[in-house]
């Protein structure tokens, strides 16, 4: 399998012109730091893994601080974005990450990330890694509290929304 990416440029307009990113790799969590122009490479290299991606504007004071806002991309740009999309923070919108290059989209903005509560609920598997945990651990290591978790861009995660209106994806 030829691994499948997407490439992001930081944003020039988040507060120090610096975004950091949260990525969920298989079982894990890793974050980087991108200056305005920089790129980040997430690449799929397990077929039919999906990755969160998280990004937070850093502050004068190199800490965490607007997150990336999934309902304002996509009232920008749809469900689904690819290259070319912008990755918005709250308010005061600020351009945090532009999707520069993507060999395997569009990707997911209408799904949280999975938790516990829905792998107990829908797989009846109660230790089942979870998306929101492996974040919390990484976010706790740059200072962030639980409740500072947003919804992510899905990464390589495969939507729909059906007739009734009800959403549905596929692994």
């Amino acid at each position: 399998m030829a691994n499948k990416f997407v490439d992001l440029v930081g944003g020039s307009d988040a507060n120090n012109g610096s975004t950091f990113a949260l990525r969920k790799k298989t079982l894990s969590s890793a974050a980087a730091v991108a200056a305005a122009g920089d790129v980040i490479r997430v690449e799929q290299v397990v077929e039919g893994q999906c990755a969160d991606l998280n990004a937070f504007a850093l502050g004068p004071d190199g800490r965490p601080s607007l997150r990336f806002d999934a309902a304002r991309t996509r009232a920008a740009h749809g469900l689904r974005v690819s290259t070319g999309a912008t990755l918005w923070s709250v308010p005061p919108e600020r351009a945090l990450l532009e999707i520069v290059a993507d060999t395997a989209g569009p990707h997911d903005l209408t799904f949280p990330a999975c938790s516990a509560f829905e792998f107990a609920g829908i797989c009846r598997q109660t230790d089942h890694s979870n998306c929101v945990d492996l974040q919390r651990e990484t976010q706790r290591q740059w200072g962030l509290a639980p409740a500072d978790a947003h919804d992510p861009l899905n990464l390589w995660l495969t939507t729909d929304v059906l007739p009734d209106g009800r959403l549905c994806y596929w692994p």
